[in-house]
């Protein structure tokens, strides 16, 4: 009888192990949706303004281009960036369409470089190992996200290179000229990925916070 006991305890035992989980699982899934989402809300704010701080400097700004960063308004208080520059962007953002179809593209501004710095996302590293738990859609875009962000840090690294050439005394002439067209290209580049960044957090921020 003593072993009958111990036999069904043991089988009790294996069949608690997946219930209590199953039961567990949409909690999980609850709580990291809500730190994902908290996380991808503060970095579209900082993409969507990165954008367009760039954006002005190449002279890409048009209706097209505000119309891809305008959802990530919500988000401009979170931003990890100044008040002068969400000022900036707000005011762009408020044009109305005529004018803007007017003025093409905003002119840039010669001779400004803006410093651009890498960004990550802590909270999503750390959960990695956790996003079976996120159906499979929602894992890919966050894939995404984090993949398109890598590509960012990487221009960002390429660009503060070529920005340091240009206090290198022995690079003068066309070599000089060379170095300051390639830091043109890495701030379009930069702009370009801030922005498929912000729309990427965009068409997952609704899974997220309505799992």
């Amino acid at each position: 009888m003593e072993i009958v006991t111990l036999i069904l305890g043991w089988l009790f035992g294996l069949l608690t192990t997946p219930i209590t989980a199953n039961i567990q699982r949409p909690r999980k899934r609850r709580e990291l949706c809500s730190v994902l989402a908290r996380e991808f809300r503060y970095l579209r704010g900082t993409m969507a303004i990165i954008a367009h701080r760039l954006g002005a400097r190449v002279g890409s700004i048009d209706e097209e281009f505000l119309a891809r960063i305008r959802p990530a308004v919500a988000d401009l208080d979170e931003a990890d960036e100044d008040r002068s520059s969400v000022a900036a962007l707000m005011e762009d953002l408020a044009l109305p369409p005529e004018q803007l179809r007017a003025l093409g593209q905003l002119q840039a501004v010669p001779g400004h470089s803006p410093r651009v710095v890498a960004y990550h996302l802590p909270l999503l590293e750390s959960q990695i190992s956790h996003l079976g738990l996120l159906p499979g859609s929602v894992q890919e875009r966050v894939i995404r996200i984090q993949h398109h962000l890598g590509l960012y840090n990487g221009q960002v690294e390429y660009t503060m290179t070529q920005f340091a050439l240009t206090f290198d005394s022995s690079i003068v002439g066309d070599n000089h000229q060379a170095v300051v067209s390639n830091i043109e290209t890495s701030y379009r580049a930069l702009a370009d990925r801030a922005t498929t960044i912000t729309q990427l957090i965009t068409s997952v921020l609704g899974d997220l916070e309505d799992p």
